[in-house]
């Protein structure tokens, strides 16, 4: 580090550099939480304030039933791009080139339950995403694909959270048609 600099740059984590400035496709599942929330700062002294550059989708999931679902990741695509390369907008916004999704890995997969909902935080860049599609696959290999059938809009530094209640037919069907609601997310079957 340059003592005598006109500015500073930095990001966390460390991953994320001046010269490495990508969101990752791959995310972690961590349980109640999230693992390395990407941040931003910029100062024309040594004294630098990070702020969060993306939101979170919080996605709670139950079974409709009592069936063994055990979740081993959880793919969130759109339209817009939700990893690799960015710049930060001047409201310290991370603003994705290209349209990948992301995907968050359940190192052990997550069982869900009929009583209560298990919830699952990803990192996602803000904005309104209008054709927001959801894949659950689970330990045993199914997969349940959702799409929103209205705009998703992820805030800077805040939660959008969308709740999925799973029933035994969703599994390994077509896209499913889901409703959206203000400004909490619904996504369940017809």
């Amino acid at each position: 580090t340059d003592k005598n600099a006109a500015s500073y740059t930095a990001f966390y984590p460390a991953s994320i550099t001046v010269d490495n400035m990508v969101l990752p496709s791959q995310q972690t599942y961590v349980s109640n939480g999230i693992l390395d929330f990407p941040m931003y700062a910029y100062s024309t002294s040594r004294n630098l304030q990070f702020k969060n550059i993306c939101g979170i989708l919080k996605i709670s999931m139950k079974t409709k039933e009592s069936t063994d679902v055990s979740v081993s990741s959880i793919s969130v695509s759109s339209e817009k791009g939700m990893s690799g390369n960015f710049t930060v907008a001047d409201d310290y916004s991370a603003v994705v080139d290209g349209d990948d999704g992301v995907v968050l890995n359940c190192e052990e997969p997550v069982r869900l339950y009929n009583a209560s909902y298990q919830e699952f935080n990803i990192i996602v860049p803000p904005g309104s995403y209008g054709t927001m599609k959801i894949c659950i696959t689970t330990k045993d290999g199914r997969s349940i694909n959702l799409v929103a059938n209205g705009a998703v809009k992820i805030d800077r530094s805040s939660m959008t959270h969308v709740k999925v209640s799973l029933g035994e037919f969703a599994f390994d069907s077509s896209l499913e048609m889901v409703p959206v609601v203000d400004s909490d997310v619904d996504f369940t079957e017809r």
